[in-house]
């Protein structure tokens, strides 16, 4: 592999590295750290690798390249979360009575899940439930907490603790607001 081929190796996987601290950071301050981070690393490993400052310029833009173009994916996602929580809202209050199978005032996946199996549902009805169903963590809160014990390797007990989540009238009346927040504290500014 040649210097460049090199380069562009070492930026791919930089870029893929730094894209954690776009995840656990803000995406706008998390962008900025994550290409702070491409340029260190691919200058640490550039210089050890014997690569020309060319091909260490190189390895920097690609993987700045890969984490720009995941930031901005991450801000696509989220803008189409804002722009259909008022549809998920509208829908979850008016069709609450027959979405929750067990009448606790909770819709949970079971819940989610029986109502798309029993009701009869146009396309934009079913699109609907399955983005309900996939984002329940966003559009709900924690209603229970299941301990889970396993075996890891070398026979070493471990207990997880899994959320459950649903979703009352409440989160769905606040999802479009609680989500507008979230997309303005990640990228700085509120879709309308």
């Amino acid at each position: 592999m040649g210097a460049i081929g090199c380069a562009v190796a070492l930026g791919l996987c930089a870029g893929l590295l730094a894209m954690g601290a776009v995840a656990v950071g803000t995406a706008r301050k998390g962008t900025r750290v994550g290409c702070y981070l491409v340029a260190g690393f691919c200058g640490f490993v550039g210089g050890a690798l014997g690569l020309s400052t060319v091909a260490v310029l190189v390895s920097v833009a690609v993987g700045a390249l890969v984490v720009n173009s995941w930031a901005s994916a991450l801000k696509r996602r989220f803008a189409r979360l804002v722009a259909e929580a008022p549809a998920i809202k509208d829908y979850g209050l008016r069709h609450f009575k027959a979405l929750d199978k067990d009448g606790d005032g909770i819709l949970t996946l079971q819940d989610l899940a029986a109502a798309s199996d029993d009701l009869e549902l146009g396309a934009t009805e079913l699109q609907i439930l399955s983005f309900m169903f996939s984002h329940l963590r966003l559009i709900g809160h924690v209603i229970d907490t299941n301990v889970v014990s396993t075996v890891a390797a070398f026979g070493t007990p471990v207990e997880q603790v899994v959320e459950v989540y649903g979703i009352d009238r409440d989160d769905l009346e606040s999802y479009p607001e609680r989500i507008k927040a979230t997309y303005h504290e990640a990228f700085g500014k509120t879709r309308r």
